[in-house]
Order: structure tokens, then C-alpha cells, then sequence
């Protein structure tokens, strides 16, 4: 769900956002005018400071602010700063339209065009509060996080650190993290540092245009050691191809529950656990479990044993105690196999049921044995073969003189090896091959009964409807707010003021 990428980004941040007004001085320590232009002594508030325009420098430790314009209340340990201000300290540079810093408090409000720079990473906002003690910084108002090195950005409405905690928060609607080809949005995003661990909540999309592959749910979590992700609420994973013919051909896995495996030293992969749905092309299967292995371009289906998995495509529909879906190299649909008592099963011709309604209104042709196998080319399913013990029943009709499609009892076959040829136009069983041991039996229409192979259940009621799964997701990355690559101009070095 992160790439090493976006991490490097956060953990830079959690290393440097705090320190540019740390400047390592102790409680108290006294801010100390080192120059301005002008110094006026006022009274604001009942309080006496000085007024200084112009070239204005103070310093705390190693901490320098300059800017145009100060008030400096030197009984009280504070300033409040405007126009131009500039705050410095090592390599880190802030700069702001206004600013005020308590000194004893060690607590500093900049506001306006907000930059932060320590030249690995930029951040922009509107506003930033920091508390030193304890040590809280937060970011408001369009903030634009970037990382220099390989332009991973990160923007939202507000971002936190708490240093004590380790953890960082950002919110917004939404939160985005671009990383190369990779988008990451959520309502929410929190960082801890330890365990190295990220938590996205609300409207998650993971989008990656390069694999075409879009990710959404509504919770998610990514830890880094073991580069492990995990997605709830609703997890959605979408690959996006084009068929050879030119039509949209989408992978779409749902489920409750969804897992990443991106380990390298080990195979990666998606696990997604209860109420799988899945569906590639005009193929739509169900079950319990899903692995994806990513690698080998192929999803293993498993059920509990209360119910099998099931796959549908087109008239047909099988089951087994596992079902494999095997891709090609362009991710296009190339094989189905099914094993541990697998079963097929075909409506027959509809017609029989309206032009005789006394006989029964379904029936479907059955396919049975050790190992099934469906072959695809071309988004089409060119053959099925049963392997082990194969069984077939396939039912025939004839017309009767008025031309009606009449019953006509069913063919039985069995024998080592069953293959099943389909015609291209129709889709309908265009040949039936027999291969070792063959034997067959024609059953007469008034012994039908009793002939369906063992868990002949038609489950055509559970298959998902493909045209609400299909809904185009949109691949096209949020636009980014561009940061300014060079700081504004630091102010000309100040005359020291004659006391």
C-alpha cells in the first residue's frame, strides 16, 4: 500500500519538522536583539516594548529571526514578527509572512506563504503552530509536503507531528501521497514511527496508471518491516487492460478482508478472505478465499466446508473444492482448472421449457470427474476437458411435427478422459470426445429421472451481476498544488542598532 518511497518521506519529515525552532536553547533563555533600522519604545497593552522596522535580527541560541517589522516584549521573553520574516537555524529555513515566539513558552504561530526547507524536504502552508515543550508542530491550510530527492510529495488541510508519540497525522479531503507512478488518498493518514506502521482511514484509493491497477476500501494499514498491507471496508482491487479487439477487459476482486504480501524474499501476493467475489471478463467466481500470485499470474479459490467455490461463465457453471485462474502475460483470461470432485454444468437449450410447459422448466447438461480443466483464447471459451473417472450427461430434444424442440431423453457417457469442443457463434458444446475405457449410455425421456451426478445443485441465483461490477475506475492521478523551488530573498544583513 506504501512504496519505500513515501516512508522515506515521512520519516525525513519526523526527523526535521520540529527542529528548525528547537535551536537547541533552554527554557528561558533570553531572546536577544542583535539589530534594526529603527527602535521605538511603546506600550501595548499595558506592557512596555520596543517597536523595531527595519533590518530587524534577533536570536535565541542558535536560532536567528530576521524581518522587516518587530515588537519586541524583552520583559516577557516574546516577539511578534511581520513582513518578510525569515527563520534559521543549521540548515533549516522558515519562512512566513508574520510570526510571533514566546520564548519561555518556546511556542511560535508563523502564518502567510509558509515555507519550511532543511533541502531534502519542502513543506508549504498557510499556517504552522509548533510547541517546543512538549515538542508538537502542526501544518494548516493547503499543505504541500515534498521530498527533493525524488519529488514524492504529500498534500492535505492539516498535518501534526507529536515527537514524544512518534506519530504523525495528517488530515484533509482528501489526503494525497504521490510517489512515482503510485497515488495514495484517505480521508486520514497516521504515521508511527514504531512500529513503522501507517494507517489510512476513509475513501482509501491506492491508483498506479503504470499497472493499471486501482485499490480501494475504507481502512488500511501498512507496515513496513514486513512490507505487508492489509485493506477493510469494503476492500476493491481493479486491473485495468484493453483486449487484442480493443474492448475494456477489467479484474476485479472484492472481498472483506484484503492482504499484500510484498515481501521480496518471498513470492508477492493478494490474500483476500470472506465473501470473494471475483470477475475477469465474463467470467465471475466466488468462494471463501483468494490468493493472487502476482508473479505467477494466477488466483487460487478455496471455500469452507459449508459451500464450495463456485465459477460462472457464460450457460456454464462449475464447482470444486478449488478453483485456479490461470492469466496470460497481458493478464487476459487463459485457463480455469478445478479439482477435488469438480463438477460443470450447462443449461440446456431454453427453449424446450416455454414450448412444453408440462415438462420440467430447467435442465442442465453435467460434466463430472477428478480434474477440470477450461482453456480460453480470444475472450472465448474454447475447450473443457475432465480428467479421471470423467463423467458426461448431455441431454438431446427433436421437433415434433409442428416444430416444437420435445425432450429426447439424454446421452451418458463415461471414461478416462472427456474434451468438449464449443462453437465460436453460439457458445453451445460443438463436439464431445470420449478418450479411455469409453462407454455410453442413451437414457430414453421416460428414464430420465435420477440421472444428475452427484451435488448437481445449479446456483445460477448467487452469480453477481457483472454490469454493476464494471464501473470504470478512474486511473487519472489528483493534480498537485506546485511548490516554489527557491526561497524567497533573505533580507539584507542588518546595521546594529546604537542603543
Amino acid at each position: 500500500m506504501a512504496s519505500n518511497r513515501r516512508f522515506l518521506l515521512l520519516l525525513v519529515l519526523l526527523l526535521w519538522m520540529p527542529v528548525g525552532l528547537h535551536a537547541q536553547s533552554a527554557p528561558g533563555e533570553p531572546v536577544v536583539l542583535e539589530g534594526a533600522d529603527s527602535l521605538v519604545s511603546v506600550t501595548v497593552g499595558g506592557v512596555v516594548a520596543q517597536q523595531l522596522v527595519g533590518h530587524v535580527r534577533l536570536r535565541q541560541g542558535t536560532l536567528a529571526l530576521d524581518c522587516n517589522r518587530a515588537v519586541f516584549y524583552q520583559a516577557e521573553n516574546r516577539v511578534t514578527l511581520s513582513g518578510d520574516v525569515h527563520v534559521v537555524r543549521d540548515e533549516v529555513t522558515l519562512t512566513a509572512d508574520d510570526g510571533a515566539y514566546d520564548g519561555n513558552r518556546r511556542v511560535a504561530t508563523f502564518s502567510g506563504h509558509l515555507r519550511l526547507d532543511d533541502g531534502r524536504v519542502v513543506l508549504t502552508s498557510e499556517r504552522g503552530d509548533y510547541a517546543l515543550d512538549p515538542k508538537r508542530a502542526t501544518a494548516s491550510g493547503n499543505v504541500h509536503l515534498v521530498q527533493q530527492s525524488d519529488g514524492t510529495t504529500l498534500t492535505s488541510q492539516t498535518l501534526t507531528y507529536d515527537r514524544p508519540a512518534a506519530v504523525l497525522l495528517a488530515r484533509g479531503r482528501p489526503v494525497t501521497i504521490l510517489s512515482g507512478a503510485t497515488t495514495v488518498t484517505a480521508d486520514s493518514l497516521r504515521y508511527e514511527q514504531t512500529p513503522q506502521r501507517t494507517e489510512a482511514v476513509g475513501a482509501v484509493r491506492i491508483t498506479n496508471p503504470k499497472q493499471r491497477a486501482v485499490l480501494t476500501g475504507g481502512f488500511g494499514e501498512y507496515r513496513r518491516p514486513t512490507a505487508y498491507s492489509r485493506l477493510t471496508r469494503s476492500p476493491r482491487l481493479e486491473q485495468i487492460d484493453t483486449s487484442a479487439a480493443g474492448r475494456r477487459d477489467t479484474l476485479i476482486l472484492t472481498s472483506a478482508v484484503m492482504e499484500a504480501f510484498q515481501d521480496t524474499t518471498r513470492p508477492r501476493r493478494f490474500v483476500a478472505t470472506d465473501a470473494v467475489v471475483l470477475t475477469r471478463g465474463d467470467l465471475v467466481a466466488r468462494g471463501k478465499l483468494a490468493v493472487y500470485a502476482l508473479d505467477r499470474q494466477q488466483i487460487f479459490l478455496t471455500a469452507d466446508s459449508a459451500k464450495r467455490p463456485i465459477a460462472w461463465y457464460g450457460r456454464t457453471q462449475v464447482t470444486g473444492d478449488s478453483i485456479t485462474v490461470g492469466l496470460a502475460a497481458d493478464r487476459s483470461l487463459e485457463s480455469v482448472v478445478v479439482t477435488g470432485e469438480p463438477l460443470a454444468m450447462s443449461r440446456t437449450d431454453s427453449v424446450v421449457a416455454l414450448t412444453v410447459p408440462a415438462r420440467p422448466a430447467e435442465r442442465f447438461d453435467q460434466l463430472g470427474g477428478k480434474t477440470l480443466t477450461m482453456r480460453f483464447g480470444g475472450s472465448r471459451l474454447a475447450g473443457l476437458e475432465m480428467v479421471g473417472e470423467a463423467v458426461s450427461l448431455y441431454h438431446r430434444t427433436e421437433r415434433d411435427s409442428a416444430g416444437h424442440e420435445l425432450p429426447a431423453g439424454a446421452n451418458k457417457a463415461s471414461g478416462d478422459r472427456i474434451r468438449l469442443g464449443f462453437d465460436d457463434a453460439t457458445g453451445s458444446v460443438a463436439t464431445i470426445r470420449v478418450i479411455g475405457d469409453p462407454e455410453g449410455t442413451l437414457v430414453p425421456e421416460t428414464m430420465r429421472r435420477d440421472l444428475d451426478l452427484p451435488g448437481a445443485v445449479w446456483r445460477g441465483p448467487e452469480r453477481p451481476d457483472i454490469r454493476t461490477r464494471l464501473a470504470p475506475a478512474d486511473l487519472t492521478a489528483p493534480a498537485t498544488k506546485p511548490v516554489p523551488t527557491k526561497p524567497r530573498s533573505k533580507p539584507k544583513p542588518p546595521r546594529k542598532h546604537r542603543g
